[in-house]
């Protein structure tokens, strides 16, 4: 019997096993056959009184009603879907539910399944991408060292002055102080831009950029998995309506980039800024996957090129003190960091970054303070705790690390605790092991920390495990090309 897979999950329709990057993922039994039925017709309306056939029979007098919430409710919690932005499950009032991630099938048995996940990586299928052929197209296109070249033109914009403009312009503004509430305000922002404008190329790489950044270590809104789908689909929407569009690419740049598909982010990247060399954005991204790629001096050149033309950008300046750090650069790191932090006292993600030069600087004492209010400021973002029970074991204070490793461990049940947040909190209380644990984990679940691994000084205590250096050889490889498009792709 077929295995279904979608994102980061696989479901054995047989048996009803859900399981999550090769783990298991407890799914009861009723709720499970609700799952398959809705998978078995992905993309397709489900009626409730469908539901109530298929599940119950017609003849069966029961309360279905309630059957089918709880079947819901289940369904959600299990997929961390949310049903107010659905990567998954899409409820239609009054009428019934459906299943809108692309769906495809393995022959694989359950005891393949089972199988423990070792260090094979959950790659994005660009086939999911069917729906959105212009993609497709691009990144064929893309593939290589060649560029295709476009006239360069201004980006579409709303026209200015008006409330889709304006949205849009906020949503930017919320989304460069990088929050885990300043994102959601964002996405709201680019939904409502395109509610009033739907042909909003700049709303739609806004939107595409708030959800990558909802999938990243700090804001860990959603897990990347499901939204890396969602900002792929609302990047590509950008190029279609504007395929000069810098942004457009810069997303789908850094989407491939977490993917670890080296080569797509690289012609993306470079797409982009060929584009508009004047795009900060673009630059920054670009930096980012220099730094990856252990090309640091190049990955700072790109960061101040972005500063020089945005000077005022948060976003920016972190950038080029986060490009800083990976060179070890530490004294220049925390200058830039600074000047961001002056610019915006409530920078949280600034003082999280900072938190970390300093700790890495063994400054202890600096950064359990900075840090601190960065915990404060950012909510308890797990990558901030993580950070400071670090710092707490550089003072020393090996019990108050444990209580955040207890804390997060705790809240990993029903919240979403990023691997690579556990990563540093194992750390802090020096267990070698479950910190390796946990970087099998970034790995198999693309966790956003994935990217970095290999490069940050933070995991200087670990470079001589061998488990250490087999995972950063694997991530180099890359997300490989075996399903990778071509011009002859039949799209359906």
């Amino acid at each position: 019997m077929p295995v279904a897979t979608f994102g980061p999950f696989r479901f054995d329709v047989k048996t009803g096993e859900l399981r999550r990057a090769g783990a298991h993922v407890k799914l009861q039994p009723q709720p499970a056959r609700l799952l398959g039925l809705l998978i078995e017709r992905a993309g397709e309306l489900v009626t409730r009184e469908e539901i109530r056939g298929e599940m119950w029979g017609a003849d069966t007098f029961v309360d279905f009603d309630q059957g089918v919430n709880f079947g819901i409710r289940q369904i959600r919690s299990a997929l961390h879907d949310n049903a107010n932005r659905p990567c998954y499950l899409e409820t239609l009032p009054r009428r019934g539910y459906r299943f809108i991630a692309p769906v495809q099938y393995l022959a694989e048995s359950p005891e393949e399944l089972a199988a423990p996940p070792a260090l094979e990586p959950h790659r994005f299928s660009w086939r999911q991408l069917a729906a959105a052929p212009l993609i497709v197209a691009a990144l064929v296109v893309l593939g290589g060292d060649g560029m295709a070249h476009h006239e360069r033109r201004t980006p579409t914009l709303p026209p200015a002055g008006s409330q889709a403009h304006q949205q849009v312009e906020l949503g930017r503004f919320f989304l460069a102080k990088g929050g885990r509430a300043d994102v959601l305000t964002a996405l709201e922002l680019f939904q409502a831009a395109l509610r009033e404008d739907s042909r909003s190329a700049a709303a739609y790489a806004g939107l595409a950029d708030a959800y990558n950044q909802l999938g990243t270590v700090f804001v860990a809104g959603q897990p990347p998995g499901n939204v890396r789908l969602l900002a792929l689909r609302a990047a590509t929407q950008a190029v279609q309506i504007d395929p000069n569009m810098a942004q457009g690419y810069a997303v789908l740049g850094d989407t491939a980039l977490h993917e670890l598909d080296w080569s797509r982010a690289d012609a993306a990247l470079r797409r982009s800024i060929a584009l508009d060399d004047k795009s900060a954005p673009a630059h920054q991204s670009y930096a980012i996957y220099l730094v990856t790629q252990r090309r640091s001096t190049e990955a700072i050149a790109e960061a101040r090129r972005a500063v020089e033309l945005e000077p005022t950008s948060l976003r920016a300046r972190h950038t080029l003190g986060w490009m800083l750090y990976f060179n070890r650069d530490y004294e220049d790191a925390v200058r830039e960091l600074q000047t961001a932090l002056r610019m915006d006292r409530t920078y949280a993600r600034g003082r999280w970054r900072l938190g970390q030069v300093l700790l890495v600087m063994g400054r202890f004492g600096e950064a359990v303070e900075t840090l601190e209010t960065a915990v404060g400021e950012s909510e308890r973002a797990p990558a901030a705790l993580g950070l400071l029970a670090m710092a707490y074991g550089g003072q020393g204070r090996r019990a108050d690390a444990q209580v955040i490793v207890d804390e997060l461990e705790e809240r990993s049940g029903a919240q979403i605790v990023p691997p690579g947040a556990m990563v540093l909190a194992y750390l802090g209380i020096s267990d070698s092991e479950r910190a390796l644990d946990a970087l099998d984990r970034v790995y198999a679940e693309l966790d956003g920390y994935a990217i970095f691994v290999e490069v940050d000084p933070l995991m200087d205590s670990l470079r001589t495990e061998p488990r250490y250096q087999a995972l950063c050889r694997q991530i180099l490889l890359g997300a490989g090309q075996p399903d990778a498009p071509s011009e002859s792709l039949a799209l359906r």
